[in-house]
């Protein structure tokens, strides 16, 4: 379950790379580098949450009203204070680790480690960044990165379909009746 939860990271790692770099390219003529900047890491933060929600199957939950209540406080106030491009960065980076822990994690270690990836990203991105000047690459750097979480010991992947929960209880029921029967015929 962990590789898949793996491989479906890549996925939006990939999609998210394209779709910033797409972006940037087409709107940097009309807004600037700077703006563009900041609208492209606004809407790939909005797009990487609402995936992270999707992922954990928590659409219906509470968690969604205040992670999204929570990004859109986060981004009116960066609008309203307008930051360097570096706080714009590490502070929506932080508030998506801070999402994510609470959605993925059941233990601090996990979160901590979770801690560590971020700054590796971070560091990957800023590295790939200065020598390639990509922002596809950038971006790919970041969130293949980031798709190392789902290999963290606690991480909580997305349950499955309801008809694979379903077949998964059903075969834990099997199994806790078959050794029922087992203890039954063993005091016989």
């Amino acid at each position: 379950m962990k590789n898949l939860a793996f491989w479906r990271g890549t996925a939006v790692a990939l999609g998210l790379s394209l779709i910033g770099s797409i972006c940037f390219s087409l709107l940097t003529p009309l807004f600037g580098s700077g703006l563009t900047a900041r609208i492209v890491l606004a809407s790939l933060s909005f797009l990487y949450l609402a995936s992270l929600y999707g992922l954990s199957g928590r659409f219906a939950s509470r968690g969604l009203v205040v992670g999204m209540a929570s990004w859109s406080a986060v981004i009116a106030f960066l609008a309203v204070f307008n930051p360097s491009l570096s706080v714009w960065l590490a502070t929506l980076v932080g508030l998506l680790w801070i999402i994510r822990c609470l959605l993925s994690y059941g233990r601090p270690l996990s979160a901590l480690a979770d801690t560590l990836i971020n700054g590796v990203a971070l560091l990957c991105t800023l590295l790939t960044a200065l020598h390639t000047h990509s922002v596809f690459l950038s971006l790919w750097a970041f969130f293949a990165v980031l798709a190392a979480v789902a290999l963290l010991p606690g991480y909580r992947p997305a349950p499955g379909s309801p008809k694979d929960q379903n077949k998964d209880r059903f075969e834990q029921s099997y199994q806790t009746a078959q050794a029922a029967l087992r203890r039954l015929a063993a005091k016989r």
